[in-house]
C-alpha cells in the first residue's frame, strides 16, 4: 500500500492469503513464502482502504461455444483504485475493464491473451492515491471472453469473471454481483 494508507481489520477478522506452487521438474524443490505485514497506529493513517470484488455471478458457457459476457458494478462514492486485476479460469481468452459514465468509456485494464496460470496470478496494476479515480457516477464494466472446448456446459466453479483489488477511501470491503452490492 502507498505510504499513509492502511486497511482496517476488525477484531477476530480472518484474512486469507493463498500461495500456489507448480513444480514442472522431476526434482523436489523447497519453497518459502514471506509476507511482511505491519501495524500502523490509527493516528498515522491518512487514508483508509479496503478490498473490492465485482463479480458476474455464475457464467453460462455452452459446450463448444465462444462466449462473451459483461457486467457493471459501481462504487458507492468516489474512490482511487490502488490495485486492479481481473479473474477468470482456464477457458478464458481475453478480458477488459472499462470506466464508464454518460459521456463514454475508457479502458483501464486489458488482458489480450488470458493464460491458464492467470487464474492464480493475474496481471495486477497498481496506482497511487488519486492516480486512477472512479467516480460514484461511473461504473466499472467488466467483459470476459471464453472458449469452451469441452463437450459440457461450463459455469461456476469451472469459470468466473471478476474485477477486484483495493480502493481508497473505504473502510469496509465491497462485494458486488452483476450490479447488485451485497
Amino acid at each position: 500500500l502507498p505510504e499513509g494508507v492502511a486497511i482496517s481489520l476488525k477484531s477476530g477478522q480472518r484474512w486469507l492469503i493463498e500461495a500456489h506452487f507448480v513444480n514442472p521438474t522431476a526434482q523436489t524443490l523447497s519453497v518459502n513464502v514471506v509476507f511482511n505485514l505491519g501495524v500502523v497506529p490509527e493516528d498515522e493513517v491518512e487514508t483508509w482502504a479496503a478490498s473490492y470484488q465485482f463479480d458476474l455471478g455464475p457464467p453460462e458457457i455452452p459446450a463448444g461455444q465462444d462466449v462473451t459476457q459483461s457486467f457493471d458494478c459501481a462504487f458507492p462514492q468516489d474512490v482511487s483504485l490502488l490495485t486492479l486485476m481481473g479473474h477468470m479460469h482456464q477457458y478464458g481468452q481475453d478480458m477488459s475493464i472499462d470506466r464508464v459514465d454518460e459521456t463514454g468509456s475508457d479502458r483501464i485494464y486489458t488482458v489480450d491473451h488470458w493464460e491458464a496460470e492467470y487464474r492464480d496470478y493475474p496481471p495486477i496494476q497498481s496506482y497511487e492515491v488519486g492516480e486512477l479515480v472512479v467516480g460514484e457516477d461511473q461504473v466499472l464494466e467488466t467483459t470476459c471472453h471464453w472458449l469452451n472446448t469441452t463437450g459440457q456446459d461450463l459455469g461456476f466453479p469451472e469459470e468466473m469473471c471478476s474485477a477486484k483489488g483495493v480502493a481508497a477511501p473505504l473502510r469496509d470491503p465491497l462485494f458486488c454481483v452483476d450490479g447488485v452490492m451485497q
